[in-house]
């Protein structure tokens, strides 16, 4: 094993910065796996009726562009039954610009795809998040609720 890889390993082992707890959530938020989970979330709750919720709360949280570019996706996703990959695609280069631009939306953006998840699997049981990623990113955390909007 290389000097530094058991610190890959575990989390625990990470050292604080002065003055910042450290928390193992932390280093588990991968702005590529959640723009990637984001698109495809986002995309298939598109064309269900969670997307009034996620459209409402897309436009408070990340803003009316990303709202009217989920209402473009839903169009289109509607229109054509191939649309879906295209979508999901242009979801995940939105979303990878959106966390380089403003890498603190991660925290926002996960718990977002978390609570979409969690509405569509009411429905589409297996859809959603695995619980060991929700776990891994929030603990117990996850439990709360984005609310209404």
């Amino acid at each position: 094993m290389r000097r530094g890889q058991a610190l890959l390993r575990s989390p625990q082992a990470v050292p604080s910065r002065p003055g910042r707890a450290y928390h193992p959530a932390m280093a588990a938020l991968h702005p590529r796996r959640v723009a990637w989970e984001g698109a495809r979330i986002f995309v298939f709750a598109a064309d269900t009726d969670a997307y009034w919720w996620l459209s409402d709360t897309i436009g408070h949280r990340l803003g009316i562009m990303y709202q009217s570019r989920l209402y473009e996706t839903r169009m289109r996703v509607q229109a054509r039954s191939d649309a879906t990959h295209a979508e999901a695609g242009a979801w995940r280069a939105r979303l990878d610009e959106l966390l380089d631009t403003r890498p603190a939306t991660v925290t926002v953006l996960t718990r977002l795809i978390i609570e979409t998840s969690s509405r569509l699997s009411e429905h589409e049981p297996g859809l959603g998040v695995p619980p060991a990623m929700i776990a891994a990113h929030f603990g117990p955390a996850a439990e709360e609720d984005l609310g209404e909007g």
